[in-house]
């Protein structure tokens, strides 16, 4: 099966999630469960396939499920889940749901997970910047090239004095984000099919930045 394959090649990483919904085929799937997780060596979990945070929350589920399914929801029919349990649980409804084994289980996991949502960050792809610069160098070296273009007699000395004065707030920055953002703008604007959409992007970074 996939899940011994899995097992094989991830021996010790992988976990068995067992959504107990309260769909009339509990005990059925966790005995099912149980026993595909015992041939293949993997534990289980308490898992709840959580779409909402509050169990009120169950009539905006079904709106959104119509909407991507493009149908009225008078028409969605067996398409919506059965009930509204798929929610943030009480620990206490937990309990009365999953053997406790697989609650304990759920915890240790999480428990192991050190991840916080501040580590989240966007990180532009290192191929928009050659080889030998950082993404500020590139961008200087973008915005010098488009203000030649825009003024092939020379940059006028307010143009410039504007551009520097931009740079000044946007190279310094440490955080490849808001300078990898404009080196991607311009990559974009490489492969526009209109021919004057490279200088275009490049001497627009003042409105950009603004």
């Amino acid at each position: 099966t996939e899940l011994a394959w899995l097992a094989e090649r991830f021996p010790g990483k992988l976990r068995v999630a067992v959504e107990l919904l309260r769909d009339g085929r509990d005990g059925e799937r966790l005995a099912k469960l149980t026993e595909i997780g015992a041939q293949c060596g993997v534990p289980l979990i308490a898992s709840g396939d959580v779409h909402m945070h509050v169990r009120a929350r169950a009539h905006l589920q079904d709106a959104l499920t119509a909407i991507r399914l493009n149908v009225p929801i008078t028409q969605v029919g067996s398409r919506l889940y059965a009930n509204g349990e798929r929610y943030l649980r009480e620990p206490a409804r937990l309990k009365r749901l999953y053997p406790q084994e697989l609650l304990a289980a759920t915890v240790e996991l999480a428990a192991a997970c050190h991840f916080s949502l501040d580590e989240l960050r966007y990180e532009y792809p290192r191929e928009l910047v050659p080889a030998g610069e950082t993404a500020a160098s590139h961008l200087r070296r973008l915005t010098q090239e488009g203000a030649r273009w825009r003024w092939p007699n020379g940059v006028p000395e307010a143009e410039r004095v504007a551009i520097e004065a931009i740079a000044a707030r946007v190279l310094p920055y440490r955080s490849r984000r808001p300078v990898g953002a404009r080196c991607f703008a311009r990559d974009a604007a490489s492969i526009s099919s209109t021919p004057t959409a490279i200088p275009s992007a490049m001497t627009s970074t003042s409105e950009a930045w603004s």
